[in-house]
């Protein structure tokens, strides 16, 4: 906001202060909208046509769960990998804004986002090659690259996707749900102050729609494992009534109205 970046230069301030903040803007805070998350088959389809340059990018919005604006100005100095004893890694992406890119982040603050050794040891193939700037995934001029959305365009058609259905914070949306969701189905089972933590919000508030999809998940599975089982147990007592007839004996049904007639054939 031009405002806070005057006030900024007059008063001295940090970056991310001014007399203006984004709470003042209610509208932009309060969203009834359900988020939108891609489904399995969705990923596999996609990821399977990526060249190795989208493969990577879209590996770190799938796993990190950057915004496209702080993955855009990521640079080889973000990385973090640290060997806290032989074989265990600790390896982070640090988000931060950068004056010398014109780039601000959403809040304001810095924070640092788990990702794998396997992501991290590709990020760092990556930093190893020569570029024309330290931008990760900078343009062949060394400038930011805005193009992250046509490319994810692209690829939809390639994996016979409808492109109207795919975007590039759908992906942050995914990798929320997939911190939250348990690891019984297949998440990481993350605490709510740490998914937090790691999408960089400033309340627990802006993730409830996240938490929502989990629950909703959940219910199914719930609903899911009590429908099998009884079914199962219908099952077992059919089973159980079959084995307790005399040999020989045969079933009749008749239909609604009539009666069951049981004998054992002469």
């Amino acid at each position: 906001m031009k405002v806070n970046s005057f006030c900024r230069a007059v008063s001295h301030l940090e970056q991310g202060k001014g007399v203006i903040t984004k709470k003042d803007y209610k509208r932009e805070l309060k969203s009834s909208k359900v988020p939108e998350i891609f489904s399995k088959q969705e990923i596999d389809a996609m990821f399977a046509v990526m060249d190795e340059d989208e493969h990577l990018i879209f590996s770190v919005f799938y796993e990190a769960g950057l915004r496209k604006r702080e993955l855009m100005h990521s640079e080889d100095t973000d990385l973090i990998c640290n060997e806290l004893q032989p074989g265990c890694f600790n390896c982070e992406i640090r988000v931060e804004s950068k004056p010398h890119l014109r780039f601000q982040t959403k809040t304001g603050s810095s924070r640092n986002v788990s990702v794998s050794k396997e992501l991290m040891d590709r990020l760092l193939r990556r930093k190893a090659e020569k570029r024309p700037s330290k931008l990760l995934f900078g343009t062949s001029t060394g400038k930011p690259d805005y193009h992250f959305w046509d490319r994810l365009k692209a690829i939809a058609r390639r994996a016979n996707l409808d492109p109207t259905t795919v975007w590039v914070h759908k992906w942050r949306a995914t990798a929320a749900t997939m911190w939250l969701r348990s690891k019984g189905l297949g998440g990481k089972g993350w605490d709510i102050g740490y998914v937090r933590q790691q999408l960089g919000h400033e309340d627990l508030k802006s993730i409830e729609h996240y938490i929502a999809l989990v629950n909703n998940e959940e219910r199914a599975l719930r609903e899911h494992a009590a429908t099998s089982e009884a079914e199962k147990s219908a099952s077992k007592v059919e089973l159980e009534k079959q084995q307790q007839r005399p040999f020989g004996e045969k079933v009749i049904m008749i239909p609604a109205g009539g009666v069951v007639v049981t004998g054992v054939a002469s």
